[in-house]
This record gives C-alpha cells, sequence and structure tokens, in this order.
C-alpha cells in the first residue's frame, strides 16, 4: 500500500532584513572597502539571530531567515520579545 503525504499547510515565520541604501553604498565606495564593510554587517545581523531562525539563502545586501519547527505564533511572539520598541 502506498503511504500517503500530508498536504496540510504549516504556519511559518520568513523574516529577511536588509541593508538600506546599500546600492548607493556600494556604488559610492571602492569595492574592496564595500565588499569588507558589507561582509561584516551581515554578518553582524547573523549573530543578532536569537530567536534561531534558519538562514535558508543570503543575496546581496538581504538574508532570507525562516522557521517551521515551531508555531509561527510562537516564533512572533519571541521576536516582539527581543525587537526594540517602535
Amino acid at each position: 500500500m502506498a503511504t500517503q503525504t500530508s498536504n496540510a499547510t504549516k504556519p511559518a515565520l520568513l523574516f529577511v532584513p536588509d541593508i538600506s541604501g546599500f546600492t548607493r553604498f556600494v556604488q559610492a565606495t571602492e569595492i574592496s572597502h564595500s565588499r569588507h564593510i558589507i561582509e561584516e554587517l551581515l554578518e553582524k545581523i547573523i549573530e543578532a539571530n536569537d530567536l534561531g531562525l534558519e538562514i535558508s539563502e543570503v543575496e546581496g545586501d538581504a538574508i532570507l531567515f525562516s522557521i517551521s519547527d515551531r508555531p509561527a505564533q510562537q516564533a512572533l511572539g519571541l521576536w516582539r520579545e527581543h525587537s526594540p520598541a517602535v
């Protein structure tokens, strides 16, 4: 007998922080300097991942974080607890 797969949707949280002014910065800065600075900024964003989100992709100035192994509402609640008040 064939096994059935579940097509049920699961809650997930996607978070995509990026560096504001990235294109302008890269165009106005020598490539060797801008590459080093951008790498350091991305590293700091990754190190600040207190929620344990998975890194799905890094592209240019953006990082795609995701989580699907626990309820999205729980992850969103954790984010609200850790984020600065706006």
